[in-house]
């Protein structure tokens, strides 16, 4: 039996909001690769001060935690519905300082892996190694949980007021 596009993102929620990330990452750096030739800007990403109330873009070589003003920041992951609504579905954070240096090194190796290879694009076996470094949780929870935990299938299940899957907002 074949399935539909939304049966399977149902049944495939992580892996298909993974893919979806790298598949956004691949573009983002692929399209700043044809503008400006041989030098490679680094694209953004959202983050949040505020628990994911509010959101703006800033460069995505930064790993989240880090402090602004006083408050603690976090990478805030930003869908948009149909309507046009943007919110923020999920917020992460490495879970050391140790670990932010793996993901910014494995961020850059994967930055790296795509100009020089723009149609394979970063390998399951690296995005793995940054999700290892990583936890998530959603906004007004106080849990965070392993980003490659069983358990964060429900946050990685994120969706609209009506039910529907929404895209990943591009900043």
């Amino acid at each position: 039996m074949i399935l539909g596009l939304r049966e399977i993102l149902n049944r495939y929620t992580r892996a298909s909001i993974g893919g979806v990330c790298v598949v956004l990452l691949v573009t983002v750096v692929f399209g700043y690769s044809q503008m400006k030739p041989g030098k490679l800007p680094a694209p953004s990403a959202y983050f949040t001060a505020d628990d994911g109330k509010t959101f703006y873009a800033d460069d995505s070589t930064i790993v989240a935690p880090f402090e602004s003003h006083g408050q603690p920041v976090y990478g805030a992951q930003v869908f948009e519905c149909a309507d046009g609504k943007r919110f923020v579905g999920y917020l992460e954070r490495a879970v050391s300082p140790e670990a932010k240096k793996i993901v910014e090194e494995g961020r850059r190796a994967a930055a790296e892996a795509f100009v020089e290879h723009p149609t394979a694009g970063p390998s399951a076996e690296l995005m793995n190694s940054i999700r290892a470094q990583l936890e998530i949780k959603k906004p007004g929870e106080t849990k965070w949980v392993p980003a490659n935990s069983p358990e964060a299938d429900r946050i990685y299940a994120v969706k609209c007021a009506d039910g529907s899957v929404p895209a990943p907002a591009i900043p």
